[in-house]
């Protein structure tokens, strides 16, 4: 054989041509054959690089969704447990706060939207039933079979816009009771995934869905005009039934090899050229095959491990050379370039994390040095922007026939979104720990085998408890009684221990009886704790501190039967005081009558012999007996104003069509303008209402400044619980310092002869307006007018 082999040798030797062509040939195979490879790598290395893509895109979407897990369930908690009602927009906006990637909370009772936060903007959603609407009924229907958090959408939402809604069904009782959903718009979602930043690299995103009701696929993203030859990798994401797509827009491959394969060419054209040279040296030729061979397996070898570490990003380490290789990966993921990675040979210790350095170190010398084949460990690893990343560093260490560590190949792999979730949760549960701490009802539960595992602050105090005591001891720090305080209340009956027995309790009330002496009333509520599976966790007893409210029962009783007597009492005195008035009023005025009568008849029989003074006299002494006369009738009046006759609602505006009838003439003789805006529905009694419309915008035209029009303006302004009704003049006002006195009986400011009355009007209106339980006041200054005000209660629907 080796005689042939150097019989073929020599006739290459001999025939320069036929050595050029071969090889020629053989170089143009060999070099091609490369190129291919070349092209297979680079091609390869395209496939991962989407694929890595994928996942980083994946980690972003299900990392800024956890949000709407730690939303959801924690809503579905606090109904599950206490009903929200109407504390839903205090929790949620403390939810919302803790989650900053959701847009709207929302809980729905069976599919209908009961409480939405934030209100403005998505009020219109309020009512909306997701089960009667067929476009969005499958996905719920979904939704609440898994039992799980699932997302429906994209779609148009009820409220205006687009965005995807994450529905967690809630069950009472083992019955499905609603939905605790959060709404991502898909401006959020956007910037969840990093839109902007996508659509400058090389590659094309998509994320669609198929329509459960069309079959149809539906994108989120819009969709690419231009055709692409890159490698394209579809993932499926099971929170929504998602599909994302992620293809690079153009391969490198052929760009990249076409030098190398051009060039290959002509080498292997220079080398047919040059062979018969060549063929003088096979030796150098043979020596070239065998380096170039062994590069490649080298380089095969070096992937091939690769591939046996799962990973984000390899790395092969030459503990020999103390040489590293390190993929593409690193940069995208550390933000590094290769150039930063390579010029400083310390660079990773540099860039660990200085708490876990040492025991990174010290773990990779023992693990070098010891027989151990594999190496694993986590760390955190500055990143390029300036945080930290979490990572998991995963080796196989190769050893040479004597044990010696030699090579260390493997991957690292970033961990980050897995401690945020981790410390998400945390975060969740010191959220829900503190809540716990600071809710105003006592709460107690216990563990699946009925040891105490939870006593807040609130049942500490209850009990009388410190802070810090033995939980095992709480038995031994307490009584308990049934509502007469006395009774013992059995341990059967306890109710954390009928709840633990799988009862519902409701609103069950117990006396506590601390050993510090304390004496708590409370009304109870608990029921057993079960996983949606029917496992059981324990049970828990929510206790509400009603002692104040049952001492204050008792006081409003006594207080109840005591206003009872008294208004006895005075409706007695006030019936008697109506009729002394009334007697009095009636005797009184038949000698006044009598003394008028005799006067005009003395006036007129001796008006002959009467002299001027006489009959001044006589005017003097018939004047005062008209105005006593006028005095009683007030007196009378402002005795029956208190009993305010039949109540009912009717239009104010009524009363002052009626008012203005009545003063008509008034209206008239003095030139007076009557302006109003519109007044409201009232309950009260039409009657004394009249009088009071009267007397004030009869005292309003009574008081106006000489030589000025009076004008005269009603208006009404809605508070919550009552109306403010106001008449404003433009009179002669009151000064500041007598508005104390002007609503006192016989109070006036002014003469008789300047202006005529008693001085009982105004203390008739305040005794009307109180006696509605409302309250009358002054705005005025001297010259500048005055505006009177007084309160009804609005009438109830």
């Amino acid at each position: 054989m080796r005689k042939k082999l150097k019989s073929l040798l020599k006739n290459f030797n001999k025939r320069p041509v036929l050595t050029g062509i071969v090889a020629f040939l053989f170089t143009l195979g060999l070099t091609q054959f490369l190129t291919y490879k070349d092209y297979l790598l680079v091609r390869s290395s395209e496939r991962e690089a989407v694929i890595e893509q994928t996942n980083l895109l994946e980690n972003k979407i299900v990392t800024g969704l956890s949000f709407v897990l730690s939303a959801t369930k924690t809503l579905s908690y606090l109904e599950r447990k206490y009903g929200i009602g109407g504390d839903f927009n205090e929790i949620a906006r403390e939810i919302l706060q803790h989650n900053p990637n959701v847009d709207a909370i929302q809980l729905l009772e069976k599919g209908t939207i009961k409480y939405t936060y934030p209100f403005i903007g998505n009020e219109i959603a309020i009512g909306y039933d997701i089960f009667a609407d067929s476009l969005r009924r499958t996905e719920a229907i979904k939704a609440m079979e898994s039992k799980t958090l699932f997302f429906a959408g994209p779609f148009q939402l009820k409220q205006g816009g687009s965005g995807i809604v994450g529905r967690l069904p809630i069950f009472k009782k083992n019955e499905f009771w609603g939905f605790a959903a959060a709404v991502v718009r898909l401006e959020t979602f956007y910037d969840i995934i990093g839109m902007d930043d996508l659509d400058q690299t090389s590659y094309a995103i998509q994320f669609s869905k198929i329509n459960p009701d069309t079959g149809k696929e539906e994108f989120f993203l819009p969709k690419h005009d231009s055709e692409y030859s890159g490698h394209r990798h579809d993932m499926r994401i099971p929170l929504g039934d998602w599909k994302l797509s992620v293809q690079l827009k153009e391969s490198q491959a052929l760009k990249k090899n076409y030098l190398s394969f051009v060039l290959r060419t002509i080498l292997s054209g220079i080398l047919g050229i040059t062979a018969w040279y060549l063929a003088i040296q096979p030796s150098i030729l043979q020596s070239k095959v065998n380096r170039q061979s062994k590069q490649l397996k080298k380089s095969n070898e070096r992937f091939e491990y690769a591939t046996m570490a799962t990973s984000d990003a390899i790395w092969d380490w030459d503990l020999v050379s103390n040489k590293v290789y390190r993929s593409d990966n690193f940069e995208k993921m550390f933000g590094y370039t290769k150039a930063e990675f390579n010029d400083q040979s310390d660079f990773w210790n540099l860039h660990i994390h200085p708490e876990d350095l040492n025991k990174t170190r010290d773990e990779l010398d023992k693990t070098i040095q010891s027989k151990q084949e594999y190496w694993e460990q986590e760390f955190r690893f500055l990143k390029k922007e300036g945080n930290y990343a979490y990572v998991v560093d995963k080796g196989i260490i190769i050893r040479n026939n004597r044990g010696k560590a030699i090579r260390l190949i493997g991957a690292t792999h970033d961990i980050s979104k897995i401690k945020a979730t981790e410390l998400a949760i945390e975060k969740e549960k010191e959220f829900l720990n503190a809540m716990m701490e600071n809710i105003s009802e006592g709460i107690v539960a216990c563990d699946d085998k009925g040891q105490i595992s939870v006593i807040n602050r609130a049942t500490r105090n209850l009990f009388g408890l410190a802070d810090h005591f033995e939980i095992s001891d709480w038995a031994d720090h307490y009584e308990l009684f049934k509502p007469d305080g006395i009774t013992p209340i059995p341990i059967c009956e306890v109710p954390l221990y009928r709840a633990f027995r799988g009862e519902q309790v409701t609103d069950y009330e117990m006396v506590i009886l601390s050993k510090v002496g304390l004496r708590k009333i409370v009304l109870c509520s608990g029921e057993e704790i079960k996983t949606t599976d029917g496992r059981k966790l324990g049970a828990v007893v929510v206790m509400l501190d009603i002692t104040e409210k049952r001492e204050k029962e008792k006081d409003l009783i006594k207080m109840s039967e005591e206003l009872k007597t008294r208004a006895i009492e005075l409706e007695i005195s006030n019936s008697e005081l109506e009729k002394f008035a009334y007697v009095a009023s009636h005797d009184l005025q038949e000698p006044l009558r009598m003394i008028t009568s005799f006067l005009k008849l003395i006036e007129k029989k001796y008006e002959a012999i009467l002299d001027e003074k006489g009959k001044q006299y006589i005017h003097f002494a018939t004047d005062g007996a008209v105005r006593m006369r006028q005095i009683i009738m007030d007196l009378l009046e402002y005795s029956r104003t208190g009993n305010s006759g039949k109540m009912e609602k009717f239009e104010l505006q009524e009363i002052m069509e009626d008012v203005i009838l009545l003063e008509k003439n008034h209206f008239k003789r003095l030139g007076a303008i009557l302006t109003q805006d519109p007044l409201p529905l009232i309950f009260a009694a039409k009657a004394q209402i009249r009088q009071l419309m009267q007397n004030l915008i009869n005292n309003a035209l009574k008081y106006s400044t000489p030589g000025t029009k009076p004008e005269v303006h009603v208006s009404s302004k809605g508070h919550p619980g009552y109306w403010e009704i106001s008449v404003r003049d433009n009179g002669i006002g009151v000064p500041t310092e007598h508005h104390g006195k002007i609503f006192q009986i016989f109070q006036r400011l002014h003469s008789r002869e300047e202006y005529e009355g008693t001085g009982i009007g105004l203390a008739i209106c305040k005794k009307i307006v109180e006696s509605h339980q409302g309250k009358i006041s002054i705005i005025s200054n001297d010259g500048l007018g005055s505006t009177i005000s007084f309160t009804l209660k609005k009438p109830m629907d």
